[in-house]
């Protein structure tokens, strides 16, 4: 059976229904057709066709009579049969189903912890976040710079001080430019 067998049965159906048939007696016909276009070979083969039509007709005439067995055992109640036949559930014994809730709040800090510092250390793996790795060394990076920076300005602050109280002596000044250029040796070894 080709596309031109389910063609021909859609149309046909389509032509059944204008003429007020059912689908079954369409689903018939459509089988005899195809049945006759096997077997057009013999008048006997033709016979069998049709005797095959015919008991398929016969068949989906009576399905919707016949019960199936799945809804052999199904027995119908009338409302006023359930409702006497209900009663109500057993109580649940409260000593089997007693939760602490000191533990369920125990379980759901001790938990929230976890995933946190879970989610922290995992951060930190650059293979897994390596925009966050990045990100992360590039403020480690600004924040030495700025403690540099700092320790600069304090340093220069400190010759600033010494030169306006008048204690401009050679040494001061001297001690304070040695201190200032091994503090950035010192930030210059620690980059590295």
């Amino acid at each position: 059976m080709g596309e031109d067998d389910s063609f021909s049965s859609s149309s046909s159906s389509r032509r059944a229904a204008r003429r007020g048939r059912t689908s079954a007696e369409v689903e018939v016909e459509v089988e005899k057709k195809n049945a006759n276009s096997l077997f057009s070979t013999s008048p006997t083969a033709a016979a069998a066709a049709g005797a095959i039509a015919l008991a398929l007709s016969v068949f989906l005439a009576l399905a919707p009579l016949t019960v199936s067995p799945a809804r052999a055992e199904i027995e119908t109640l009338s409302a006023s049969e359930a409702i006497s036949a209900a009663r109500p559930l057993p109580k649940l014994d409260a000593t089997k189903t007693k939760v602490s809730k000191s533990r369920v709040w125990t379980v759901f800090a001790v938990g929230a912890a976890g995933v946190f510092g879970g989610a922290v250390a995992a951060e930190r793996l650059e293979a897994l976040f390596p925009a966050i790795a990045k990100a992360n060394k590039a403020m480690e990076a600004s924040r030495k710079a700025a403690e540099e920076a700092e320790r600069r300005e304090a340093a220069s602050a400190a010759v600033e001080v010494a030169t306006a109280k008048g204690m401009a002596d050679g040494s001061l000044v001297d001690a304070v430019s040695q201190g200032i250029a091994e503090a950035s040796r010192k930030a210059s070894r620690e980059e590295r």
